[in-house]
């Protein structure tokens, strides 16, 4: 079997990784008469009357840009992030200015204001260090390669290095395999990495071993979460060390106590390898990444995330510096535009991160 399974749960593979996605779920329900459908916009003050008592699941399909209110969780959480992604969705400029200010105006009975329209943050030639292939069963769309090459220039990103989400979750043989056509097929603009899995050291060696022979993969990746061994456990550490001993660099998802002592360990073992831990630390930008960044020499960082905490993501990249930090976006389950607003309100130097990912992976 190729899907590991994860210690003290049923294993998972064969699943469908489809089958908790919205749009499946309606489909499913369509032609049953357990569904309602409502076409047209609904004032949010019927939508109670049209859900109580009502034995049908109800599916409003038209909200609209005129129920949109904006609001950032300043400042705690990054202004720019969700301002980018009003800007960067496909809407008119009306709509934008509606969710930014207009339907607040009228909501609170203020005085619609005029002003000017904010920037989009923008870069160009970023490598983006957090990427997938795939979808999980989540809110997020399913993109073709082209149009996951697409998206990524928009937002001025020129080369990706992506993990399979089925990899993570799933088959390991098979969403490497994924991963790795589509990195032949991308024509340079995406490089993968092989995701290698601590609950089966000998599988993960051979796969890096055949994936670096044939120049499949420029790393490996690692997610503690998803193979459900914290950071520090044995597991984990033989299996960076695994990692560490062929040279190519790993992206970690940390979970667990002590996870920034076990990765100090690692990497002071190993001097000369590169160590990258996803999201600057357990899910978000940490301290104790930063901390981590400062006691060693070959560790960096990245900080996708949608919830940072703004002055710690701050806090972060002053200490990290512009030679320790890279760009990730974790995309398609974040959008970029979001992602690059995070940066620029943390005050990261984008133009920096491209010669970091060069150095890094040697491309």
């Amino acid at each position: 079997m190729n899907a590991i399974e994860r210690p003290g749960v049923d294993a998972i593979g064969g699943n469908d990784l489809d089958r908790f996605r919205l749009r499946r779920f309606l489909g499913d329900l369509a032609g049953t008469g357990e569904i309602e459908t409502r076409e047209a916009a609904v004032d949010l003050a019927d939508i109670a009357a049209i859900l109580d008592g009502n034995p049908k699941a109800v599916h409003f399909r038209a909200v609209g840009p005129e129920r949109l209110l904006f609001g950032s969780g300043a400042p705690a959480r990054p202004i720019q992030a969700p301002l980018n992604a009003v800007l960067a969705a496909d809407m008119s400029e009306p709509d934008r200015r509606a969710i930014l200010a207009d339907n607040a105006a009228r909501v609170f009975g203020l005085p619609t204001p005029q002003f000017e329209m904010p920037q989009l943050t923008r870069s160009t030639g970023l490598i983006d260090i957090h990427g997938h292939v795939g979808a999980l069963g989540l809110p997020t769309p399913l993109l073709q390669l082209h149009e996951q090459l697409a998206a990524s220039s928009r937002h001025g990103i020129s080369q990706t290095v992506a993990s399979s989400l089925r990899a993570l979750a799933d088959d390991v043989l098979i969403g490497n395999t994924e991963a790795f056509d589509a990195a032949r097929n991308s024509g340079g603009r995406l490089r993968a990495y092989v995701v290698v899995n601590p609950n089966d050291l000998d599988g993960a060696s051979g796969a890096m071993d055949s994936a670096y022979a044939r120049d499949d993969a420029v790393g490996a990746k690692l997610h503690c979460q998803w193979s459900g061994q914290v950071t520090a456990s044995p597991a984990c550490v033989c299996l960076m060390h695994a990692v560490a001993r062929r040279g190519r660099p790993l992206k970690i998802h940390v979970d667990g106590a002590g996870w920034d002592d076990a990765l100090a360990c690692v990497a002071g073992e190993h001097p000369e390898w590169k160590l990258i831990v996803a999201h600057g630390g357990p899910g978000t930008p940490s301290v104790a990444g930063a901390d981590l960044v400062a006691r060693t020499n070959n560790v960096y960082l990245e900080l996708s995330t949608s919830f940072a905490d703004l002055p710690v993501a701050r806090q972060v990249v002053q200490r990290v510096g512009p030679r320790r930090l890279l760009f990730g976006s974790d995309a398609p389950l974040l959008d970029p535009a979001y992602v690059l607003g995070l940066y620029a309100d943390a005050g990261a130097d984008l133009a920096c991160t491209p010669a970091v990912a060069r150095e890094v992976f040697d491309l």
